[in-house]
């Protein structure tokens, strides 16, 4: 989910937060991931538009290959596999 609060405005760096949400979008999607692109504002006003989006995207997810990923959690220590 994508909010202004978050995703919009300059970074401590100086750089777009918004240009650099999009990229990471960008790079999720070329791993495989299916995204789906939501904000506050729609599952507020049309949550059952959104719901219907999202089931559509896990059916083709649960069709096709998982991507190869990990995710890990913000500031957690990576630990190696295994």
């Amino acid at each position: 989910m994508h909010s202004r609060t978050y995703h919009q405005g300059i970074d401590d760096q100086g750089g777009d937060r918004w240009g650099s949400t999009v990229e990471k979008d960008s790079d999720l999607v070329a791993a495989g991931v299916r995204v789906i692109g939501v904000s506050p504002w729609t599952l507020y006003t049309c949550p059952a538009r959104f719901l219907t989006r999202l089931r559509k995207v896990v059916d083709l997810g649960l069709a096709g290959p998982g991507p190869a990923v990990r995710v890990v959690r913000q500031g957690s220590e990576e630990r190696p596999a295994g």
